[in-house]
């Protein structure tokens, strides 16, 4: 992440309490900044970053079930109706702007987006959500501190403390400049810090956390010490106008009217509208161009890029993989969507989080939702096989909870070499008769 970024397995870091760094040098200038009372109107503009959480509730909609938004390093939130509260309700979000709406778990997400007006007969102004991009937590662990957006400037210095890191305070105009970002408090998994690596490398990484000293030979740094980070959500393609799609997109900048995408909420804006390609939407692989298929979210794909595990192992997905039984994983790749891998393993233990098994309630039989073994209920789990029973599906697929104690330096690609790695890619998948279709309820 930079010159001076302490690792995992340095046994002297692992000894300093990283708690006690951060009671001892908390950031107050940018605290007073977040607890300054009558500022929040002014310091938000149109867009700004929020933490959405799903309502829970079980009563009627629309005053249930919509999503509860807070915005980021703000004792405040403007909701819809103009008042200030410190986390606003909207009946609906609008995730169009993304590949695929967000995954609430196992992360916390954080959305940059705007709250619009959106009347309900009988209920007044619920209003929705916007969203212009979105960031899923990496692990479950809670936020502390500030909230920062982090973009690697690609400085390379003979010395410490070297400033190669730029980082913005979200909903915020101060931007600090880090000699060393600390991700070690994170229980990120090697593929997780990878991917953070890539995302601050565009400045497209999400770090909440506190400042500490970073002293060296060349005086006094500072670092930033994390106790979460998120990483981006694919996003579709942004454009002013149907000539930057591909075939069969079409772009709608003048329906949604999002910023530039490089502007900042409290940025000078240009008055610009731009908008996502829509993608063709599928039922079936012969409804996708040839080197696309049809994804488990109904929308034609390229082949090789996944949202979930699962699109991984549909039929119709043409990618390189190696020859061996198992299945296929989806691997954050450093760009806008992930791409799929394979593991060599019992194919029966693919993780279908997010896959729509269809609205009926039959108890289908047991697989791997988010990495446990848990009942499967829908209409069918076609093209999936499922086991019969929690201690069948546990004896094939044993959680993976441990993983190799690697130094973060190491697991950020800091000399690690990831791409020397080589793998010998034998065998493409097939697509007889591009057949797959979502199946429905009967």
């Amino acid at each position: 992440m930079s010159s001076h970024v302490d690792s995992r397995c340095n046994p002297a870091r692992a000894r300093t309490p990283a708690r006690t760094l951060l009671r001892l040098f908390p950031l107050l200038v940018l605290v007073a900044l977040v607890a300054a009372p009558g500022t929040v109107r002014a310091q938000l503009a149109s867009y700004a970053y929020f933490t959405v959480t799903p309502d829970p509730r079980l009563c009627p909609g629309p005053i249930c079930g919509g999503f509860h938004l807070q915005a980021l390093n703000q004792s405040w939130t403007t909701c819809a109706d103009g008042s200030q509260q410190t986390s606003c309700y909207v009946a609906s979000a609008d995730f169009g702007a993304l590949e695929a709406p967000p995954i609430f778990a196992p992360g916390e997400v954080v959305v940059r987006g705007r709250i619009e007006a959106d009347e309900y007969p009988g209920f007044g102004n619920l209003g929705r959500l916007v969203a212009e991009s979105a960031w899923t937590g990496a692990t479950a662990q809670d936020a502390q501190g500030i909230f920062f957006r982090i973009r690697e400037l690609g400085i390379v210095c003979v010395t410490t403390p070297c400033f190669s890191i730029e980082a913005r305070v979200l909903n915020q105009t101060a931007i600090l400049a880090l000699s060393g970002l600390d991700l070690a408090a994170v229980d990120a998994t090697l593929a997780q810090l990878a991917a953070a690596q890539a995302a601050a490398e565009r400045g497209d990484l999400l770090v909440a956390g506190l400042t500490t000293p970073d002293p060296g030979p060349a005086g006094e740094g500072l670092a930033l010490i994390a106790s979460q980070f998120w990483l981006p959500e694919p996003a579709r393609p942004r454009c002013l106008s149907d000539a930057e799609c591909s075939s069969g997109a079409s772009c709608n900048a003048s329906e949604v009217c999002l910023p530039p995408p490089e502007c900042e909420p409290g940025d000078p804006c240009p008055r610009v509208c731009s908008g996502y390609c829509e993608p063709t939407a599928c039922t079936s692989n012969a409804e996708c161009d040839a080197s696309e298929y049809c994804a488990s979210d109904g929308l034609c794909r390229a082949d090789g890029a996944c949202r979930l595990e699962v699109d991984c192992s549909l039929a119709g997905n043409d990618y390189p993989h190696i020859e061996c039984v198992g299945h296929g994983i989806c691997e954050a790749s450093g760009g806008s969507e992930s791409a799929c891998g394979w593991e060599c393993t019992n194919p029966m233990c693919v993780d279908l989080l997010g896959y729509d098994f269809g609205p009926c309630d039959a108890v289908l039989g047991w697989g791997v939702i988010g990495g446990a073994c848990v009942e499967v209920s829908g209409c069918t789990f076609d093209p999936f096989v499922l086991f019969v029973s929690r201690d069948e599906c546990t004896a094939a697929c044993p959680p993976a909870d441990a993983v190799p104690a690697l130094g973060l330096a190491g697991a950020l690609g800091l000399g690690l070499g990831l791409s020397g790695l080589a793998v010998a890619w034998l065998r493409r998948s097939r697509k007889p008769g591009r057949e797959r279709i979502v199946p429905p309820c009967e």
